[in-house]
């Protein structure tokens, strides 16, 4: 069996439905790696592109995405409520099934020499690809963002490609990095109760002290698409902040200015072991236990369960959510037309 990974490409393009479309295009370009999923964004200007392959199959992808998004992303125009630094503005590679993050590295590390001198584009390596200690951190990299980095460049060098912001793709980060799963939850309060709700939470805290929950970056901000303020999310390690750890978290602060969250939406694809977490939070809290309840099949225990997940947590209350926004679904359907 094949070693398979997941790239999942950002690109600061999120509004002009025919670039989209060339670009997602442009990934498909080998019968080992195929797009699994588009997720774009009208406000934040940005489209989150999901491939599944094998190690030729994505390094072909991501090679080719990059240089076609160089050829349509002009920076200089680009505005948008996503931080965001290029015109490819992020490229994580992660592992699945029997794949490494050591293998996940070789491949980031191609596409990144590739990035850096056919294309002419600095290059950070980030996550587990880091070279040094003050690029491991997205945020930290991409920090001022793209009208700043003409200056910035100039004291925070790229790992790989010229000393100097391309002229219309601007800069990218590509790196190996495990599961992450990209969380907003919708509140009905202003953007600034928003903010101290999520200060309150995120590792970071607000600078001097920490927050509460692990392995999580949020902020707030107001997402014109659903006419909602959201505090937007990345979880680290869902194992130990999931999904509903977060939600929950979100509900009590809210409590205390006597709303409710309306609803979440997860961005890109999430895996199912997660929402099994959720479900059986929520199960658990309803029936008062978590034991297995006698007569059904598993696989039917597991997808009521889910189902339970997707609806405590409001994941369909501003947009759909099906069985294809989960990892696993895609990966089961990959392998078994990889094996025919």
């Amino acid at each position: 069996m094949k070693k398979i990974f997941e790239a999942v490409i950002n690109v600061s393009e999120g509004r002009d439905h025919n670039k989209i479309k060339l670009i997602v295009k442009s990934a498909n370009v080998s019968k080992q790696a195929k797009v699994i999923h588009i997720d774009s964004g009208i406000a934040a200007n940005r489209t989150v592109i999901t491939i599944l392959g094998t190690k030729s199959g994505i390094t072909s992808a991501a090679k080719s995405l990059y240089q076609r998004a160089t050829q349509l992303i002009d920076m200089e125009k680009h505005t948008g409520t996503h931080p965001r630094m290029g015109a490819v503005d992020v490229c994580p590679i992660i592992p699945l099934e029997d794949a490494t993050i050591e293998d996940a590295k070789e491949i980031a590390l191609e596409i990144a020499e590739f990035v850096a001198e056919n294309l002419k584009i600095p290059v950070y390596l980030y996550a587990e690809s880091a070279q040094q200690k003050d690029h491991y951190a997205l945020p930290k990299i991409r920090a001022g963002e793209y009208e700043f980095f003409k200056e910035k460049i100039k004291t925070f060098p790229p790992d790989l490609g010229p000393p100097e912001v391309h002229p219309s793709a601007g800069v990218t980060a590509i790196g190996a990095r495990g599961i992450m799963i990209a969380y907003n939850v919708n509140v009905p309060c202003s953007l600034e109760e928003a903010s101290l709700i999520a200060k309150k939470l995120r590792s970071s805290g607000d600078g001097t002290t920490p927050g509460r929950l692990k392995a999580l970056q949020a902020k707030a901000w107001y997402i014109e698409d659903f006419d909602q303020v959201q505090i937007t999310c990345n979880l680290h390690n869902y194992k130990e902040t999931n999904l509903h750890t977060l939600f929950e978290a979100v509900k009590e602060e809210l409590a205390k200015l006597g709303e409710k969250p309306n609803g979440s939406e997860i961005v890109g694809l999430c895996p199912a072991e997660a929402l099994v977490i959720a479900g059986k939070f929520y199960k658990g809290k309803i029936s008062g236990n978590n034991k297995e309840e006698l007569g059904a099949s598993k696989k039917q225990k597991t997808k009521e369960i889910v189902r339970l997940a997707v609806k405590e947590l409001g994941l369909k209350k501003v947009k759909n959510f099906s069985r294809k926004e989960i990892i696993e679904y895609h990966s089961a359907t990959f392998y078994a037309k990889k094996q025919k």
